[in-house]
Formats: structure tokens, sequence, C-alpha cells
């Protein structure tokens, strides 16, 4: 129905002001006008949009239902209760159920009843669900403006639930990020007190190997001094004896002089012990030079970039470092292969290597009979396999597969950290792209397999 259907309805008379048709229906666009007979005289546009098969002449009760005031629906009995608040329902299947709320003002003269009212609605999504929106609404439509406000408001609580939403996930990456910095805090104090532990082992057992032959080139170099003052003292004597000036002894005076001298000085014993003293000193001053090489390349600082190195040395220098914890309880037997240099970091490799060795050299303890510590290295296709293997009790398999978690030991209080492991698989897996395994049976000993890609992490990968 056109505008000029709605002009059928007679202008509102207020006060002496007749409003024409279309300021009527833009003043009001949802108004319905009515006669005595409840026939319709006019429907505002919108309105008319909303039940378009209302028609001019169409009782109202067809299009409408009065939910309030409680009265009859007569244009009387809404003269009688002129300002009372209206509710119409629009009427299925003509109207879409909507509800409006208004006011009705009647004409006296040409009795005919006009609804000014809008939607009873609180925001805008139920006015999208009957297919209305904001421009549907007068200017001067005080419900325009309620619906405005709270579509703020909503956007407002939306915005401030979403900052909310936000706030709490930021506290929650913040308590995550928290503790992930406690747990690393955790994980560099226990690195340290490993490495703290593992450095006194390593002092006290390189003290000790450095003692002996320092001992023995103690001992021999006080030998060999009194050994030269007796040499010196039997030189003096045969200076002495060979003095030709006056008063000179005769020939055999000085060979018996010179016997007694010789004899006092034990001639034959210094001729044969002072070389060999001579020997041992050298001896051990190379073992003392040799543990001094093999403490620094096994304290090499890895730099930043990995580089090649020969894991055959590396091994021999960690033997070297580690022999004190080793000789009392175990025999090595060394079978290194032909291999590679190997892309890796060392100086951390020197760490998993002596991890190895001592934890093999502390299965060994107590045993009845003295064992045996295999070393082996291997190459094939690209990947560098070194192997460390004892003849101890074996690891039960209740525990084997617990044995590379943090923390966790079969030592005594005080004598591990839980660490050693857990770090090399770390220096293996995650540094180094290669991999790290157990093989244990019960009473036939262990052994760790380590296998390390010689191009370096990803080299090996297909």
């Amino acid at each position: 129905m056109t505008s000029s259907a709605s002009s059928a309805g007679p202008p509102e008379h207020r006060g002496g002001l007749t409003l024409p048709p279309r300021v009527l229906d833009a003043a009001f666009p949802f108004y319905l006008a009515f006669d005595e007979q409840l026939m319709i005289r006019g429907l505002g546009p919108v309105l008319q949009r909303l039940v378009p098969q209302a028609r001019i002449g169409q009782p109202v009760t067809d299009v409408a239902h009065l939910v309030s005031p409680p009265l009859p629906f007569t244009v009387a009995d809404f003269a009688a209760h002129p300002g009372a608040l209206v509710l119409l329902r629009l009427l299925p299947p003509t109207g879409p159920g909507l509800t409006l709320r208004g006011q009705v003002v009647v004409d006296d003269d040409s009795r005919t009843a006009l609804f000014l009212g809008s939607p009873a609605v609180n925001d805008a999504a139920e006015l999208f669900d009957h297919g209305l929106s904001m421009e549907d609404f007068a200017v001067h439509d005080s419900l325009l403006d309620r619906l405005y406000v709270n579509q703020a408001q909503a956007i407002a609580v939306r915005d401030a639930a979403q900052l909310a939403t936000r706030l709490h996930a930021a506290q929650a990456e913040s308590r995550r990020l928290a503790d992930a910095e406690k747990a690393l805090s955790r994980e560099i104090e226990s690195r340290h007190d490993q490495k703290l532990e593992a450095l006194g082992r390593l002092s006290a057992g390189i003290a000790h190997e450095i003692n002996t032959p320092i001992q023995f080139v103690g001992d021999n170099t006080r030998f060999l001094a009194s050994s030269y003052s007796t040499m010196l003292e039997l030189l003096l004597e045969y200076r002495a004896c060979l003095d030709g000036g006056p008063g000179a002894l005769s020939w055999q005076e000085r060979r018996d002089r010179m016997t007694n001298a010789e004899a006092a000085a034990d001639i034959d014993y210094l001729a044969s012990e002072v070389p060999l003293a001579v020997q041992q000193s050298l001896e051990g001053i190379e073992r003392v030079a040799t543990l001094v090489r093999a403490m620094k390349a096994f304290s090499y600082r890895d730099q930043a970039e990995r580089g090649h190195a020969d894991l055959n040395d590396a091994l021999r220098t960690t033997l070297t470092v580690a022999r004190n914890e080793i000789k009392y309880v175990a025999d090595i037997a060394l079978q290194l292969g032909d291999i590679p240099p190997v892309v890796c970091h060392v100086g951390s490799l020197n760490q998993v290597f002596l991890n190895l060795l001592v934890n093999a050299a502390d299965a060994l303890q107590g045993a009845s009979t003295r064992g045996t510590i295999s070393v082996t290295t291997s190459h094939d296709a690209g990947w560098v396999t070194v192997s460390v293997q004892d003849n101890g009790p074996g690891i039960p398999p209740d525990i084997i597969g617990k044995i590379f978690e943090p923390f966790f030991t079969t030592k005594d209080v005080g004598h591990g950290t839980g660490q050693g492991l857990a770090l090399a698989r770390a220096v293996v897996v995650q540094n180094h792209g290669g991999s790290i395994e157990v093989f244990s049976e019960p009473g036939s000993g262990t052994r760790f397999e380590v296998r390390l890609p010689v191009e370096g992490p990803g080299a090996g990968a297909s």
C-alpha cells in the first residue's frame, strides 16, 4: 500500500492543527487509524510494509490484538481513557507477531481513532528479527534513542568482555611465562649442581692422577740429589788421589783409597739406579703433561657455531680425564673405528661421554670381579655411532623407561642429581639432531648407543 493509500485516513486534529498525510507518514511511520466500526482507515508506511495484506476497510481486529489496557476494542473506550498506554500485537499470518507500544488519540469530529506508537523492543537485534532497521523510525522517537543507547551499551559490554578475555589470557600467559622462567631457573640450577658434582669428582680424580706421578718424580728427584752429592764426593776423592804434589801417596795407596771411596758410594748401584730414576721422572712429567693436555681439550669452550671434531680423539681425552673413576673397577676395551670428523659442539659431547663412562663405572662398583667397559665407534651412511657398554648387573625392566627423565636416579642421596642422562639426551637429540638409546638385560650389563649425523643437525633426517 502506497502513501496515497495512507492518505485515505483522516488527518490528525490536535488544538486545531491538521497534519498533512506526508507529514503524518514521516512523523508516525507505525500509525494505525480505524473508525467506530473498527475498519482500517489508514496505515503508516512501515506498518504497511510489515502487514502487506492489510487493506483500507478491513477490520482492524484481523490485523492487531489489543494486549493492554484490558478494555474492549472500541473507539468509545479509547476515548474514555485518553493517555492510556496501549500495546497492540500484530497478528500472524497478517503480521509478524510484533508488539507495538503507544497511545490512541480519538478525533471527536470524525470519531476516528489514531494509534501512534512504535515497536516494543529493547535492542536492535529484535528489530532485525522482524525485518526492521533504525532508519524505519521517526527522528523524534524516544525508542530510537533508547535503542541507540542500548546498542552502545551492548557494544561496550561486548568490548569489555573481549578486553576481560584478553586480560585473562594475558594473565594466564604471564603466569605460564613465570612458571616457565621458574622451571628454567630450576633446570639451570640443577645443571649447575650436576656440573659442580661432576667437577668435584673429576677434580679429586685428576688430583690423584697428577699426585701419583708427581710423587715419584719428587722421590726420584730427591734420590738424584742425594746421588749427585755422593758422586761429587767421589769425584773430589779422585782429584785428591791424582794430586802429584810433595808428600804424594804411592800408587797402591791411591788405588786403595779410590777403591774404598767407590765402595762407600756404592757406585754400581748408582750406575744402575740413576738412569732408571731419570727415566721414571721423565715418564711422570709426560704423564702430567698428558693430563694437562686432556683437561685443556676436555674443558674446551664450545663456540656458537659447530665445528668438525674427531670423536675418537674426544673419547681418548675423556678416558684420560675419567681414568681415576674407572681404573679401580674396570678395564677399558677400546675399539675405535675409522670415522670421519663430525660437525658438533665437541665440548658438550665430551660431557655426554664422561657421563656415560662414569655411569658404567658406578654400575661396576661393588662387583666381586673386575669389570670391563667397552668403547666402540663406527660409521655408516652419514652417521657415526658411539657405544659405551659395561658388563655390570644391568638395568631392571621396570625403570629402564625412566632413566632419561629429569631428576630420576637410582643412586644414593648425595651421589647424583638425576640430571646426567636427561642432559645427555638434550645435548644429543635437541642440540645435535642425533639419538641416544639404551639396551640392557639384567645380569648381562648395559649398552648406551649414541648416533650423530656427520654433517650436523638436519643432515641425516632423510
